[in-house]
């Protein structure tokens, strides 16, 4: 599952995905920040 995570986040952009993405975080864990 992380996986398929990581490759929709590496597809969208870097400046909609937001800079946690060119980091590698998972988009939960910036939800929860």
């Amino acid at each position: 599952m992380s996986h398929n995570t990581n490759t929709s986040i590496k597809s969208a952009p870097i400046a909609e995905s937001g800079p946690w993405a060119a980091a590698g975080e998972h988009p939960n864990a910036v939800t929860n920040r």
